[in-house]
């Protein structure tokens, strides 16, 4: 038995049966591999076990050159707006860890040479905790940090 797959256009694509399932069961084990890592790898971590998971074992400098744009008191955990900013040179990536959630690493973004140091993104926190930044640049890690109170949890909290 043959399937047919369509595409946009008039390009079309037969494979067998046993093709098909072995495709299909190979993407079903590739999701249930993966999604076993980030749980086991990043789960109940403290703050320095997470950064020397994602960054080994580079030197961490507090820097008052990066700017975290974070309500101090949020009302709703569900809808936390966090923004960071920084002003150090060659910055190569920004990333947020926080200890409260169950997976501390928020969120990781790649700065590359020609864009600015600046990410925004949206949070959901589900109880009080202190945001710690990372900026890499040159080798080196500058660190900040921020507390946020969250009067109501956004993690079905």
């Amino acid at each position: 038995m043959k399937i047919q797959l369509l595409f946009s256009g008039e390009k079309r694509m037969t494979i067998d049966r046993r093709q098909f399932f072995r495709s299909i069961a190979a993407a079903i084990m590739s999701v249930a591999v993966h999604s076993l890592f980030p749980e086991r790898l990043l789960a109940a971590w403290d703050e320095k076990s997470a950064i020397a998971t994602r960054f080994g074992t580079k030197r961490v400098e507090n820097s008052s050159a990066i700017q975290i744009h974070i309500p101090e008191n949020a009302e709703n955990g569900g809808y936390i707006p966090v923004g960071v900013t920084t002003t150090i040179p060659e910055a190569s990536n920004i990333t947020i860890f926080s200890n409260a959630n169950p997976v501390p690493l928020i969120a990781s973004f790649d700065i590359f040479p020609r864009m600015l140091p600046d990410v925004s993104i949206r949070l959901r926190i589900k109880k009080t905790t202190t945001l710690v930044v990372l900026v890499h640049a040159n080798n080196t890690l500058y660190r900040a940090t921020k507390e946020v109170t969250i009067k109501a949890g956004g993690c079905n909290g």
